[in-house]
């Protein structure tokens, strides 16, 4: 660094320097504090900011600026602390609003390199009002309140082409209560209740075309009770049962001709007991599981008639003596 001296302190012009000898700041001191504007350098000689002082405060616009030239941040000091206009560009957003005693204050309005847009309302420093974001065709995607920088209350979102595609409520930043989903042509996709922000409750979900594809039991956030899948087109898919989030029991699959695929035996989410498939011939085969272990590979079922066949949307199984004897753990399996 080279600088001026008097009676001990810096005073006047002052040079710092990079390693490589490239000059980083150059300013003036007076009585031992900045004083005036002081310009930054990287080490390759480009500016990296231009900031005013005034008896050792920042006083006036900074402005720091990125590798490529462009503006960084243009903020407003008053005595060293932020006040007034300000504007942050970052690499993929930038933000334009004002502080107040160094915090953000009133509106700012945030923007996205792709075009879209949120507005917020800030008091003392936390997001405080209403919130509403937009989408690059100026569309409204979502409108909320916030509080303590917390959602709360009724929050709506719309899809880009106008249709909305979500509403429910918020309670201290978690969802609370029922929420229903849309798809993009405005008919129903999705239905689920929420309590401090876990899924709770039964939910089911529809294909664009108003079929029901999937119905369960959640608890907590954890799945619970009997789940069914559908196909697109209709007919049953899976059907299966969840204990403590964790596939417990049979679960069996379906083609969309109603033909079984699979049918396997769970035990706390992990393959436990008879698994059975008809094979290319039709011919059906088993396996067993014990513990996620595999203890007898795929072969040709010994008694075919514990394998269970989906009759007129039921579940017909076959005798129950058969199953026994041909899935060694069927009296150990839950």
């Amino acid at each position: 660094m080279r600088a001026c001296y008097w009676r001990r302190r810096k005073h006047g012009p002052f040079v710092r320097y990079h390693r490589n000898g490239a000059i980083k700041e150059r300013g003036t001191y007076k009585r031992g504090r900045l004083h005036g504007v002081v310009t930054g350098f990287r080490p390759k000689g480009d500016k990296s900011s231009v900031t005013p002082y005034v008896n050792g405060r920042k006083e006036g616009v900074v402005f720091r600026y990125k590798r490529d030239g462009q503006l960084r941040s243009k903020v407003s000091w008053k005595r060293g602390v932020k006040v007034g206009p300000a504007q942050y560009h970052w690499r993929y957003s930038s933000d334009i609003g004002a502080h107040t005693d160094g915090k953000r204050h009133g509106p700012w309005l945030i923007r996205l390199s792709t075009g879209e847009r949120t507005e917020w309302v800030y008091q003392a420093g936390q997001l405080l009002g209403q919130e509403r974001s937009y989408a690059a065709n100026g569309q409204l995607v979502r409108q909320g309140q916030l509080e303590a920088g917390r959602r709360v209350g009724q929050w709506l979102h719309w899809w880009p082409n106008g249709q909305q595609s979500s509403a429910g409520s918020y309670r201290g930043g978690q969802r609370q209560g029922p929420w229903q989903w849309w798809h993009p042509s405005g008919k129903l996709a999705r239905q689920q209740s929420y309590r401090a922000g876990l899924i709770d409750g039964t939910g089911q979900r529809w294909s664009e075309d108003g079929q029901l594809i999937a119905k369960g039991i959640w608890r907590r956030g954890g799945r619970e009770g009997r789940f069914e899948r559908w196909h697109a087109k209709g007919g049953l898919a899976a059907t299966e049962r969840w204990r403590d989030d964790k596939l417990q029991g049979e679960r069996l699959e379906f083609d969309p001709r109603g033909r079984l695929r699979l049918r396997s035996s769970w035990q706390m989410g992990l393959p436990h007991g008879l698994w059975s498939r008809p094979d290319a011939q039709g011919q059906i085969q088993t396996a067993y599981f014990t513990k996620g272990v595999m203890t007898k590979a795929w072969s040709k079922a010994e008694h075919p008639l514990c394998i269970p066949k989906l009759i007129e949307g039921k579940i017909k199984r076959g005798s129950p003596s058969a199953c026994a004897k041909s899935d060694p753990h069927a009296n150990n399996t839950p």
